[in-house]
């Protein structure tokens, strides 16, 4: 589920809308059997805590972050325009995963047209504070099939499409275990070269004023 919109309701009925109603509708809507096979989650001494996502069940190595910072708990508030993600650690004995996301989830972009994005990451100091870094030598990916795309040292990479569709990118990387980052990009075909047009009518705008003053200064004479 890629940059998919929720609308959230109070599932649980108490009295706010959270991250739990959000992954549970969110399950309602695009997983095979709804949240009743794909999600669950119950109280522990951690508060309340994920124990299914997306139809795994591993124990509880689960993760979520709102608008790219991790979140507290599946109590925390959400409102509209917040962006949300969770996912499964592939890596449950060192935990791994990186968090990793681009500066735009959504752009859209003329066939043949540069799109330039910057990949970031999230990892911890040895105080546990959040350090955001770049993500450099990454490779991109297109649909899930890796291009010759790679990152720099500042995390920036320009991609383009030559064909017009529809696109998911992605990044993998060899030197880290990435939580896949993602852009729906839609990518418009070109109709031809009108970069002159805007010329044509500001010529005609003047050709057409300097007759209105003609005109007006032959009639008053």
């Amino acid at each position: 589920m890629v940059q998919q919109p929720v609308t959230v309701t109070d599932v649980d009925e108490d009295g706010a809308l959270t991250i739990y109603d959000a992954f549970y509708l969110a399950h309602e809507a695009a997983f095979d059997g709804g949240a009743a096979a794909g999600f669950a989650a119950e109280e522990t001494t951690y508060g309340l805590s994920i124990t299914k996502f997306w139809g795994v069940e591993n124990g509880g190595s689960y993760s979520y972050y709102l608008n790219t910072i991790m979140a507290m708990g599946l109590k925390d508030e959400v409102k509209d325009g917040d962006y949300l993600d969770g996912f499964v650690f592939t890596d449950t004995t060192a935990f791994s995963d990186q968090y990793s996301y681009f500066n735009v989830r959504n752009a859209a972009v003329n066939a043949g047209q540069d799109l330039e994005l910057t990949l970031s990451a999230l990892s911890f100091d040895e105080n546990f504070n959040t350090v955001v870094g770049p993500v450099a030598d990454a490779t991109i990916t297109v649909n899930g099939q890796a291009t010759e795309y790679k990152t720099d040292a500042d995390g920036k990479v320009t991609i383009k499409f030559d064909t017009d569709g529809q696109f998911i990118v992605s990044a993998v990387s060899d030197t880290a275990v990435l939580v896949p980052p993602a852009v729906v990009v839609n990518a418009t075909p070109l109709t031809g070269d009108f970069g002159f047009m805007p010329y044509v009518f500001l010529g005609l705008a003047a050709l057409l004023m300097i007759g209105v003053l003609s005109f007006r200064r032959s009639h008053e004479a």
